[in-house]
């Protein structure tokens, strides 16, 4: 089980700004857990109806990252709403 790299995030700009931030930050004050205060989540139960191959192909993907498909189709949801409100903030 290994993650596949991706070559065209090797030319993305804003990754390139993230890590820079990250190798440039703070972290161990930024993450100081004496501070933190632990919140419980605000979730909703949701219930989906999918289409099996789609479902499969969570169980694949969960599978290779070794997250679990509920997660593996969280993140893509999450994907899948970011990119939808892009097109949407520009106008």
């Amino acid at each position: 089980m290994s993650i596949k790299h991706d070559k065209k995030l090797d030319n993305d700009i804003d990754l390139k700004k993230q890590a820079e931030y990250y190798d440039e930050a703070d972290i161990e004050e930024a993450f100081d857990l004496s501070k933190a205060v632990r919140q419980k989540a605000k979730i909703k139960r949701v219930n989906l109806l999918l289409p099996f191959n789609m479902y499969l192909e969570a169980m694949e993907l969960g599978q290779e990252t070794g997250v679990g498909y509920q997660n593996t189709l969280k993140m893509a949801i999450n994907i899948g709403l970011k990119k939808l409100k892009e097109p949407l903030k520009n106008n």
